[in-house]
């Protein structure tokens, strides 16, 4: 896109070029004919990536549920093998966060680095457990192993810091929900929660009232 577009067009005009600019160049160089067939299949993409993102997020709760690590509610199929229960509530989320950009423009500024703080905790997480994987099998391992798992756990918990530990701490905001989840699972399942669970839930909850409170008090701005 960069190269052909510089080939055919002046670069103050580029930058003035709107969405999808890949079209306005083709119809430079080819015509009206041009810019109707990229429209077209930016349409398709975007119908194709819709469908395939509302797939993938029913598929999660749909499949962890029937793993026994989600409600079973979520397990729900209709006549058709579709996990209705879980594409229902998945794209009621969506639809309310769609809503909310209509009252901000920063609410996907937000929401995107929010999820991308909380990705980082199961990041950080795996590259401990190859670190304790290699220690409980030390006569297996090799030296590889210990330089993968050092590197990556100090890796992560850079990442960690460099995203911020302010969103790191409105991260803990969306893993309440999931405790409440976690005991209503285990309780489903018949097992019953340990201190090491009441213990991270405390900690979980007093992280996240320390991001309520510096977010009250305007130490932490959000939009």
């Amino acid at each position: 896109m960069t190269v052909l577009a510089q080939g055919v067009i002046q670069q103050n005009q580029i930058s003035k070029l709107a969405n999808p600019s890949m079209a306005q160049v083709l119809e430079h160089i080819v015509g009206h004919w041009g810019s109707v067939l990229v429209n077209i299949g930016l349409i398709i993409s975007v119908l194709g990536a819709w469908l395939g993102w509302t797939l993938l997020a029913g598929e999660l709760p749909f499949i962890v549920a029937k793993d026994g690590l989600f409600p079973k509610w979520f397990a729900k199929e209709n006549k058709n093998k579709a996990p209705v229960n879980a594409l229902i509530i998945t794209n009621i989320l969506v639809q309310l966060f769609l809503i909310s950009m209509l009252f901000t423009d920063s609410a996907y500024q937000f929401a995107f680095s929010l999820a991308s703080s909380a990705i980082l905790i199961p990041y950080t997480l795996s590259a401990f457990y190859q670190v304790k994987y290699t220690i409980q099998n030390k006569s297996k391992a090799n030296l590889k192993q210990w330089i993968i798992g050092i590197i990556a756990s100090i890796y992560t918990i850079w990442l960690v810091y460099a995203a911020g530990l302010d969103y790191l701490l409105l991260t803990m905001l969306l893993y309440i929900p999931g405790l409440l989840v976690y005991s209503y699972v285990q309780r489903d399942n018949n097992k019953h929660l340990t201190k090491l669970d009441y213990t991270l839930f405390i900690f979980i909850i007093v992280l996240a009232i320390i991001g309520i409170v510096r977010l009250i008090t305007g130490n932490i701005s959000v939009f």
